[in-house]
């Protein structure tokens, strides 16, 4: 109960500055809830790890940056994939003619 009520205290003491940095970066205020849970939790399962972290404020700021820029690059990536099945100039849908027709060659005749 007292990790319970300590790490209430711990949320309590930095969620709403890691959400508000969160939220300036991906304007999207259910993804910086779950950018800054994330890095929350993240960090208390392993805090063992980062006990010489001089300021954990700090890291905080820059494990919710990271996780934020790293969120808009997903995005962005995403919306590429997206833009070249739309466009019809790509590489791809002429790839896919390319071998449509040649399978298509290959079929054997058709006699009806």
């Amino acid at each position: 109960m007292k990790e319970y009520a300590e790490l209430e205290n711990f949320i309590r003491k930095h969620y709403a500055a890691l959400y508000t940095s969160a939220l300036k970066f991906v304007k999207s205020e259910a993804v910086a809830q779950d950018i800054v849970q994330e890095i929350i939790i993240r960090y208390w399962e392993n805090q063992e790890k980062y006990n010489t972290i001089e300021s954990i404020e700090n890291f905080l700021f820059v494990s919710v940056k990271n996780e934020a820029l790293n969120y808009l690059r997903g995005i962005e990536r995403e919306n590429n994939r997206y833009a070249r099945l739309e466009n019809p100039e790509s590489e791809e849908p002429q790839i896919l003619t390319k071998k449509s027709e040649e399978v298509v060659r290959l079929l054997p005749e058709r006699h009806v």
